[in-house]
């Protein structure tokens, strides 16, 4: 019972960060044109 909410959360926060990934290649597309410390602010998520 334990191993499988673990594994949910684990699940979950995959989601999280492969969503977080796809706006970052969007965020990478509109800013491509400036500088990279702007780039480098907008990764965080």
């Amino acid at each position: 019972m334990h191993l499988e909410k673990t594994l949910e959360a684990r699940r979950q926060a995959f989601k999280g960060s492969v969503h977080c990934l796809r706006n970052w290649r969007k965020m990478q597309r509109i800013y491509s044109h400036t500088s990279g410390r702007i780039l480098w602010n907008v990764k965080t998520c």
